[in-house]
């Protein structure tokens, strides 16, 4: 999982590094993963009265399942300095900032 301005700033990092510096054309990038609980937890930090229930459906499971647990990004670390600014809290924060906490409640009670 990726923030967007994470995404957007590291397409133009990798497009403003000089071309021989990089060891290859392609770079993969990774920011965090979690799952639904472990976000859960977090926003119940904001949102102590959150439930949350799960209606897993089976053949978008099966698709999740079949990503790989991590992407390798230490060719992008190593070649062009890659680091995500965005964790797991500080992106909960950012969704609550822009949508408002007291929206949230009203709509988790």
């Amino acid at each position: 999982m990726m923030y967007i301005d994470d995404c957007l700033r590291a397409t133009l990092e990798v497009m403003e590094t000089p071309a021989d510096t990089l060891s290859m054309r392609t770079y993969n990038i990774n920011a965090m993963s979690f799952t639904p609980e472990e976000l859960a937890q977090e926003l119940r930090k904001q949102m102590p009265e959150l439930e949350v229930t799960y209606n897993i459906d089976p053949v978008r499971q099966a698709i999740a399942d079949s990503w790989p647990m991590n992407f390798d990004d230490s060719n992008a670390r190593k070649d062009w300095g890659w680091k995500h600014d965005y964790d797991l809290p500080e992106l909960v924060q950012t969704m609550l900032n822009y949508s408002g906490v007291e929206t949230c409640m009203a709509h988790a009670n």
